[in-house]
């Protein structure tokens, strides 16, 4: 829905999977988050978008890039502090640790029709944390408490949701979630009018193409 508040992208989240039962909140929703993300300064760049940074998607060309973008690795620390409800940064910080949680990065832009994406990667030292923190993601899709809509792509596995009435921030969004080896993607594209399945599924394709092809 991270970073600052910002990424990433989830509004309810159950920490379900062999790691943990427990069924908690995240801090914020996708659109929420994303607004702390594109309203919070970041320190400038140190690299190019697209080298070092696990592999994101650079800001594509005419979009106008989130001064909230990282544009660096989080820690565990950063990773869960944007993510998780203050009550649950510890046991999150224990639950990613034991998870294999490797660094993290959010990656956002605005486009010139007004609607807004971002991608966020997480990865993890094995393909267990990964799937692990992929069913965290899903369940808390599936304990949205907007009206929404659950969506998938079937062609690579991914898992998605879209909210159907506006935020607090007047935003719609949708969402799609999957794990490229160890590391999970989650797309997002957000705007003021009907969001559309396709353009978010299409980010999320070029993301998982992106890092299933080691380009």
């Amino acid at each position: 829905m991270v970073f600052l508040v910002a990424a990433a992208l989830l509004a309810g989240c159950s920490a379900g999977t062999s790691a943990s039962t427990t069924s908690h909140p995240v801090a914020a929703s996708s659109s929420s988050a994303g607004t702390a993300a594109r309203a919070t300064a970041a320190p400038p760049a140190t690299a190019s978008p697209s080298q070092g940074l696990l592999g994101v998607l650079p800001v594509p060309a005419g979009a106008t890039p989130w001064p909230g973008n990282t544009n660096a690795l989080m820690s565990l620390t950063s990773y869960v502090k944007m993510q998780y409800s203050k009550s649950y940064w510890t046991e999150e910080k224990a639950l990613n640790a034991r998870r294999g949680f490797v660094s993290a990065v959010q990656q956002g832009w605005a486009k010139a029709d007004g609607s807004e994406q971002y991608i966020t990667l997480v990865r993890f030292a094995s393909r267990a944390g990964v799937t692990s923190a992929l069913d965290e993601v899903i369940s808390g899709f599936k304990q949205e408490p907007y009206p929404g809509t659950m969506l998938a792509d079937p062609a690579i596995g991914a898992v998605g949701w879209s909210r159907l009435t506006l935020d607090s921030q007047g935003d719609r969004d949708v969402e799609f979630a999957v794990a490229v080896g160890d590391t999970m993607i989650i797309a997002v594209e957000q705007t003021a009018a009907t969001p559309d399945p396709a353009a978010a599924k299409a980010l999320l394709q070029q993301q998982y193409d992106r890092l299933k092809n080691g380009s």
